[in-house]
């Protein structure tokens, strides 16, 4: 059974909340204690985490404004941030040094812009925390609105590639039409929406530099997977793909997963997924979270579930540089 509460409780309820309403959010607390577990959330007020030691598991940052020239910074799990400094935080002077301590190693910042805020990137190498250099090359790396799982390439634009070829297996491609015109339908039914629809041979480059790609098919029915399946991270031949130390048939399994785009790595990939909750979560949406990992093998065979996706035999995620470990 539910509470029940009186009127007199109620209106306790409603003053405070009233209350809160009233009070306006500091943009500058001295103080900042933030939890996430994906980089998907990852900025709080002046911080931002860039980079985590593993991903889903809990990871903390607490930062302290000590005085006008000092700040204290403890972590957990992290392995990158960013501190975006203001007037209203410290002082900012050129020429005036700036500690940043970070889990008891302090850091030197000399300000070069008088009285403007101004981001200043922390990462650790080694076990050592140091000052981010810039200059360093790009890092294949998850990263915030790049580090999965499959359904968060449903969080921005994104675009169905469907495959204009025969694939090497009938079963396969039977089993994709009906994935495919699933996902199309279940966008429309449960978001309201008509989802972006291109064959692979009229997907342009404005389409990869602007959209997440997903992916129908196989690399001998689909020219997009085709062009890149030598830099993904399993293999795929013919009716046989191998991820890890397993060979599947694709006469009995399929393959599905979220990946950067090796054809731009600011934006993903994905392989015969929509949406992970699908049809079984259209009556709330309290159940529309994600029920695949990065990655997942799938039995063509399996009956169909109510609750889960169908067919799941192995899943998991890639690693903080979207290796297989």
């Amino acid at each position: 059974m539910g509470h029940k509460y009186d009127d007199a409780s109620i209106q306790i309820i409603n003053n405070q909340v009233q209350a809160w309403a009233r009070t306006p959010i500091d943009p500058y607390p001295k103080e900042i204690r933030f939890t996430t577990h994906t980089l998907r959330y990852n900025q709080m007020h002046w911080l931002t985490i860039d980079g985590l030691e593993e991903h889903w598991k809990r990871s903390d940052v607490t930062a302290n404004v000590v005085d006008d020239s000092r700040i204290r910074v403890q972590t957990h799990n992290i392995t990158g941030f960013t501190l975006t400094l203001s007037p209203e935080l410290v002082r900012i002077e050129t020429g005036s040094p700036l500690s940043v301590s970070i889990d008891g190693r302090a850091i030197e910042i000399t300000p070069q812009r008088s009285h403007k805020p101004f981001p200043v990137s922390f990462s650790k190498n080694g076990g050592t925390w140091d000052l981010h250099n810039q200059s360093q090359p790009y890092q294949f790396a998850k990263r915030h609105g790049l580090q999965g799982p499959i359904d968060d390439a449903f969080m921005d634009r994104f675009l169905f590639v469907m495959p204009t070829g025969q694939g090497a297996s009938t079963k396969l491609d039977t089993w994709v039409d009906q994935q495919r015109n699933d996902a199309v339908l279940q966008w429309w039914r449960q978001f309201r929406g008509e989802a972006l629809v291109k064959d692979d041979v009229s997907v342009t480059q404005d389409d990869i530099e602007n959209c997440h790609l997903i992916l129908w098919g196989d690399p001998t029915s689909n020219q997009i997977l085709r062009r890149i399946q030598s830099k993904l991270p399993f293999e795929w031949k013919g009716k046989s793909f191998r991820i890890g130390d397993q060979n599947h048939s694709t006469d009995e399994r399929a393959p599905v997963m979220i990946y950067p785009n090796p054809l731009n790595p600011s934006r993903y990939i994905v392989i015969n997924s929509g949406f992970t909750f699908s049809a079984f979560s259209d009556g709330s949406n309290s159940l529309q979270i994600p029920k695949l990992p990065d990655w997942a093998i799938l039995d063509l065979n399996a009956p169909p579930e109510s609750k889960y996706p169908t067919g799941v035999v192995n899943a998991g995620f890639f690693n903080e540089s979207w290796q297989l470990d």
